[in-house]
């Protein structure tokens, strides 16, 4: 289920198709978009990407892995989450350069038609902030598509890490599951500006120099 309000932009790391929306900090959403079908995807896909490109990826690899899968019958061009079995957790690491935020903002989950119905639980944890976001037992009706609302933003510098746990209640055929449209995005740290107590005994220490210098 691809957003037409987006802009495309060019592929990066060989395999992936970005969008980009208007405006000072732009949001990319990976939708899997210009792949090999079946093909793995690579640690690092969709890292450094136009709009974004001060956050660094890592994708699950080897067991539990993302796969590229082209014409999904719910989403088009997605990320297939291989082996989506009960209490198998699948991630993404998103680490921002130093004094950048990264902004999470939300992705899709398909299920597969005929392919049964999933159950699972998502968080966002910051390696400083801990839990930013979660929800348990959401279910993905067989055919349907479910948008995930994380709404999470790390501090400064913060990597932040998106984990979905397939639930024991699935019902579903492992790989019958995917992502897609996963979006976020990237923000400058702000300076916070010094208080009033400490302008205040800037100014004091100012004086007393002056008052020394007499």
């Amino acid at each position: 289920m691809k957003n037409n309000n987006f802009i495309r932009t060019s592929a990066i790391a060989g395999s992936v198709s970005l969008a980009t929306i208007l405006g000072s900090n732009a949001a990319t959403i990976l939708t899997g978009e210009s792949g090999t079908n079946n093909a793995d995807v690579t640690l690092n896909h969709g890292s450094n990407a136009a709009g974004t490109a001060n956050i660094a990826l890592a994708w699950t690899v080897g067991e539990n892995e993302f796969q590229i899968y082209t014409g999904w019958p719910t989403g088009g061009d997605v990320y297939q989450m291989d082996d989506a079995i009960a209490g198998n957790n699948f991630t993404v690491l998103f680490t921002p350069d130093s004094g950048y935020n990264v902004i999470l903002t939300s992705a899709d989950i398909n299920a597969w038609a005929t392919g049964g119905s999933f159950v699972l639980d998502w968080a966002v944890t910051g390696a400083t902030s801990g839990l930013l976001a979660s929800a348990d037992n959401v279910t993905v009706a067989d055919g349907a598509v479910d948008a995930l609302n994380f709404g999470a933003t790390g501090t400064s510098s913060e990597a932040l890490t998106l984990t979905l746990t397939m639930d024991a209640t699935s019902t579903g055929t492992a790989s019958y599951l995917a992502m897609d449209n996963l979006s976020f995005d990237q923000v400058a740290a702000t300076v916070p500006e010094p208080s009033s107590s400490l302008l205040a005994a800037v100014g004091l220490g100012a004086m007393a120099m002056r008052r020394r210098r007499k």
